[in-house]
Parts: C-alpha cells; sequence; structure tokens
C-alpha cells in the first residue's frame, strides 16, 4: 500500500528492523528523548506517516477520536 512509518526519539533498545511488519499492541522500542539538553522535552515519540512523499495525518491511523479513518476519506 506504500505506507511508510518513522519513529523518532526512541533509546539506543530497538526491538524491530527496517521492514519488519508491526501489528497493533506491538513493542518497536522504548522512548528516549531528545539530545539537547538545553532544549530536551520529556520523555517522546515523533510518530510520521508517508504515502509516497504525501505526509498523512497519524490521528487517522490511531483511532483519535475526533478523526476520520483514511478509509473514510476517500
Amino acid at each position: 500500500n506504500g505506507i511508510l512509518t518513522r519513529y523518532c526519539s526512541l533509546n539506543s533498545g530497538l526491538a524491530v528492523s527496517v521492514g519488519d511488519t508491526v501489528e497493533k499492541s506491538t513493542v518497536i522500542g522504548a522512548l528516549g528523548d531528545t539530545a539537547d539538553i538545553e532544549s530536551s522535552l520529556p520523555t517522546h515519540l515523533h510518530f510520521e506517516v508517508l504515502q509516497g512523499e504525501k505526509y498523512l495525518n497519524p490521528a487517522e491511523f490511531l483511532g483519535t477520536p475526533g478523526t476520520e479513518s483514511a478509509s473514510e476519506t476517500e
């Protein structure tokens, strides 16, 4: 389907590799923080969803209340 996901700011303990297929509730790694101490944020995760070169709204894939799923917008 051409969907690519990116997970950034994970600690070095990644539990998956590039190309792995993951399902709901699969542990992908441990949450981390930003390396820049002056602007360091609390523990967080950057989650991106792309289709081709187009960025998609990740909330559509997470079932976030108030958002439509990707299939409902087509």
